[in-house]
Formats: structure tokens, C-alpha cells, sequence
């Protein structure tokens, strides 16, 4: 049984998508480097124990199949095609 595959898709530092083989996948994810200002007023920030503050959100992952035909796939494949990444990652085409 091949164990769980996940991909980030990050542009700019942000989140943009994640796809995972799971179905109905959670994902929580927890942005360390918030400043308060007025994009995200004080309410929806957190803290941990270093005094930092974080933006949680929770939000379901894509269905591994939705990564087909995506420039996500091509950049997969390429770096599959160039060694980059192991050969054992599959990818819907």
C-alpha cells in the first residue's frame, strides 16, 4: 500500500492549493509570520508560546485527481523527469 500523497502549492509565500490521495482530507494550516494590521484584525489571530502570532484556518484538500492537467502536474513531472523527485510519485494525467 503506498502511504498518503500530499501536495502544496505555495506561490508568494501562500497557500494556493493542496491536493491529497485521501478523500475528504483536512487540513489545518498554521501561518507563523501574521503581524496584526488591518487585514486580519486582532480577534482572528493567535499566539504561541514565543509571542508570535499565527492566522488558523481549516479547510478541506482537493482530490488528487483534481492535480490533473494543472500546472502543478507539469512542474511535478518535470522535476520527476530531471531526478528530483523519487519516481515512486504518481500523478494523474
Amino acid at each position: 500500500m503506498n502511504p498518503p500523497l500530499i501536495i502544496l502549492s505555495v506561490f508568494g509565500g501562500l497557500v494556493q492549493d493542496i491536493f491529497c490521495s485521501i478523500p475528504d482530507a483536512q487540513v489545518v494550516l498554521v501561518d507563523w509570520d501574521q503581524d496584526p494590521d488591518p487585514v486580519f484584525p486582532r480577534d482572528e489571530l493567535v499566539h504561541g508560546n514565543g509571542g508570535c502570532t499565527a492566522l488558523v484556518g481549516s479547510f478541506e484538500a482537493r482530490p488528487i485527481d483534481d492535480l490533473a492537467d494543472t500546472d502543478e502536474e507539469a512542474a511535478i513531472l518535470e522535476a520527476q523527469e530531471k531526478g528530483m523527485l523519487d519516481d515512486a510519485i504518481f500523478v494523474v494525467s
